[in-house]
């Protein structure tokens, strides 16, 4: 609330902030549910996760900066979008993921921190 108020940028801006920091409590509470009810985690995506963690906003600036330049004029378009280019680069990342564990692992270990 701070930085809203003392900054010289529009509130708005902030909004992006905001929705990370939900994001992060929704995977959190997301991932304890899935615990409590007994979930097994797969280690592939334990691993993935700092890979994909480091790896997204790339990607994802990417698919943003496309989808910008087809220049619809539909809402809908937006909204629908707005959920498949992270979906399509959490894929995409998990793929690549996948690719070097198999073929690379050494790389794979070193870019994903060694977890």
């Amino acid at each position: 609330l701070i930085m809203i108020l003392a900054a010289e940028v529009p509130a708005w801006l902030h909004l992006g902030r905001l929705e990370i920091v939900i994001g992060i409590v929704m995977s959190c509470s997301i991932a304890a549910w899935a615990c409590t009810k007994g979930w097994k985690i797969s280690t592939f995506l334990t691993g993935s996760t700092f890979f994909v963690f480091a790896s997204h906003c790339e990607l994802l600036k990417v698919f943003i900066r496309l989808t910008s330049r087809l220049n619809v004029q539909n809402d809908l378009f937006y909204c629908v979008m707005y959920f498949v280019c992270p979906l399509l680069t959490l894929s995409i990342l998990l793929i690549v993921y996948k690719v070097l564990r198999k073929y690379m692992p050494q790389v794979a270990t070193m870019l994903s921190g060694g977890r």
